[in-house]
């Protein structure tokens, strides 16, 4: 396997003169994405990057019921734009990183980038997405390309299941979820995955490895999302239920303390919170 940080790492600590034959459009593009792009589909449509969601989030897309919670605002916009112009400039220096060597490249990323497909089943529309890039081995695909920017919280939980010898994302993260779609629409057995720290600007990268229960575990989840809503548990994935807080005082177990009572993010940031929850929302 080859240290994909590592490499960024060595290109970044050994700037170059701008040469005239490098386009930097495309890191132009990628910086203003976010002022132009606009959803269609308003978000009512499964994507591969959101199978993660709870059971209810994605029956509340599948149904086509309209957004009533956190909404795509400037600050996500601007969120949106950095990890967009981090996707661009690790993307250009891994590229460059890596030119010259005669077993590793890179393709389908930046503006080359492809929608894949995912098949799941007779009973669903294949389910669209887009994944950064494939990385390429003596020419032919090998693993898929995933590009993460995280905060500090994300990045040192990261780095500290690595030296514990697991590897960061599993059943419990969301974009396990992401990744693994995307080596099942490509038939890929592995995932590559670069992440930076958007607080300290350090690099580190890890494999994810094709779980070959992911197509039973996801079929599972999506039969249970296909319901109404309301006939939907808030539950994630890894069948994690989504429930309001439960923060009492040791000493008298009836006090009330400051988080109780309080949501998941999971659930404060889901584009349908007010209309799952009500006034339950804190």
């Amino acid at each position: 396997m080859i240290d994909l940080a590592a490499l960024v790492k060595d290109r970044m600590d050994n700037p170059r003169d701008l040469p005239d034959t490098v386009d930097g459009s495309a890191i132009a593009r990628a910086a203003l994405r976010q002022l132009y792009d606009k959803r269609k589909d308003d978000g009512l449509r499964w994507r591969l990057s959101g199978l993660g969601k709870c059971a209810r989030a994605l029956s509340y897309i599948k149904h086509k019921v309209p957004p009533d919670g956190r909404r795509i605002d400037a600050r996500s916009r601007l969120t949106f734009a950095l990890g967009d112009i981090t996707e661009a400039i690790l993307v250009h220096a891994l590229t460059e990183a890596l030119e010259g060597d005669s077993e590793w490249s890179l393709s389908n990323v930046g503006e080359d980038q492809a929608p894949v497909w995912l098949d799941v089943g007779e009973e669903y529309e294949p389910i669209k997405g887009h994944p950064d890039g494939i990385i390429l081995r003596n020419g032919e695909p090998y693993a898929v390309l995933e590009i993460k920017s995280a905060a500090s919280y994300g990045f040192r939980r990261a780095r500290n299941l690595m030296k514990s010898g697991f590897c960061p994302w599993d059943r419990t993260e969301s974009y396990w979820y992401q990744v693994q779609a995307y080596m099942e629409a490509l038939d890929l057995d592995q995932a590559g995955v670069l992440m930076l720290c958007k607080d300290s600007g350090a690099v580190q990268s890890f494999w994810v490895p094709r779980d070959q229960n992911y197509m039973f575990d996801l079929r599972w989840h999506l039969n249970i999302a296909s319901a109404k809503p309301e006939d939907v548990p808030r539950r994630l994935p890894s069948g994690e239920k989504l429930a309001p807080r439960v923060e009492l005082s040791k000493r008298d177990g009836v006090t009330k303390l400051k988080k109780h009572g309080m949501l998941s993010w999971v659930c404060r940031y889901c584009q349908h919170a007010n209309v799952c929850w009500g006034d339950r929302l804190t």
